[in-house]
């Protein structure tokens, strides 16, 4: 965790900031914290007040009414006086681009917390970077790249459903309201839908229509399709169903030397199609595939040799599976010449990680 992340966790939580709330059974809830308001659950009430009182991420909240079944159970302490059993949950920060996944609207597939790492990090973005992310969807990776390149960089994500694109920035003004707050606090009164316009910026197009490259008018926020002043990007991360028809645009687009272009598949056959549009591009080179496969090892209580329980570790059966396809490349310094008889053969590994 950075020192700005460790900053945001210990500033206490404010009106219309959204969290992640970690009830019984690890199930997750996305909530926007708004005065007077409730968050009604199987297990009881809980009170948004009592979290805008000082709360802070990390923080228990205990429900103030519990349902019927959880009212009618009680404990015994050691002194046999009968308690009242108190339900609670576990307050997360939403700026976690590993746990916004789960939470969020998915409207469309979305990029989870080890596929989106690895995405940052073969991108080799950092801040002060310019990143072009085609087909926004659900916002969770645009949140993984903002958070990468801020506070100086920016995020110029593409997507042409108009009503996506305006979830999306409803959804990241909230999300990433305690980080902007806090890069962009110094002596600044702006909003957070301002402070989001410094960081990522929406463009409604159809990209596999009209392409990656684009200006910007004289506020330098607002995209227009002037020829002078084009963006130069440092990564390029296409999320499409046919990505082969961008792959062009964005060896226009990108950095030459430097720039990266990452794409995610579901389908091999996609990756196919992508590699053949690579090669026919010549503006890469070092072509790479990749799938991603986690298993997660639980922690389990047994029984000790009379000092008390202990805690090992298994293997969980119920692991993810196959995600998607990652084709990496990189922007070839300059354009090799041009041959007649080149004929191109592709034979690729898929790498598994």
């Amino acid at each position: 965790m950075s020192n700005t992340d460790s900053t945001v966790a210990s500033q206490p939580l404010v009106d219309n900031a959204a969290v992640i709330v970690e009830l019984l059974h690890g199930e997750l809830r996305l909530v926007v914290l708004q005065q007077g308001a409730v968050l009604q659950t199987r297990w009881g009430v809980f009170h948004h007040d009592d979290l805008l009182n000082g709360g802070r991420p990390g923080q228990r909240w205990y429900a103030r009414q519990l349902a019927n079944e959880w009212a009618k159970r009680s404990r015994t302490e050691g002194d046999g006086v009968r308690k009242r059993r108190r339900v609670f949950a576990r307050v997360l920060s939403a700026v976690h681009p590993a746990l916004f996944p789960l939470v969020a609207n998915q409207e469309t597939q979305v990029v989870y917390g080890a596929d989106a790492a690895l995405i940052v990090a073969q991108l080799e973005i950092g801040p002060g970077d310019v990143v072009m992310e085609a087909g926004t969807g659900s916002g969770c990776l645009t949140l993984a790249l903002a958070r990468a390149v801020a506070p100086h960089g920016r995020v110029y994500t593409f997507d042409y459903h108009a009503q996506r694109v305006a979830r999306a920035r409803q959804r990241l003004e909230q999300v990433l309201a305690p980080v902007l707050q806090e890069r962009f606090r110094q002596g600044d009164s702006a909003g957070t839908g301002a402070l989001l316009g410094r960081l990522v910026t929406f463009v409604e197009r159809d990209v596999g229509r009209d392409g990656l490259r684009f200006a910007l008018s004289a506020d330098r926020h607002h995209p227009s399709m002037a020829p002078a002043d084009q963006v130069v990007a440092d990564a390029v991360f296409l999320d499409l169903s046919e990505p082969h028809w961008v792959v062009a645009s964005a060896g226009e687009t990108l950095r030459p030397g430097t720039g990266t272009l990452m794409v995610f598949l579901p389908c091999v056959e996609q990756v196919h199609r992508v590699l053949a549009a690579i090669q026919e591009c010549q503006a890469f080179y070092g072509s790479s595939v990749q799938t991603l496969i986690v298993r997660e090892w639980e922690t389990v209580r047994s029984a000790g040799d009379g000092r008390g329980c202990v805690s090992r570790p298994r293997p969980n059966g119920n692991h993810r599976g196959h995600t998607g396809y990652l084709v990496f490349a990189r922007r070839r310094a300059e354009m090799p010449a041009e041959r007649e008889d080149a004929k191109w053969v592709i034979e690729m590994p898929v790498v598994s990680m």
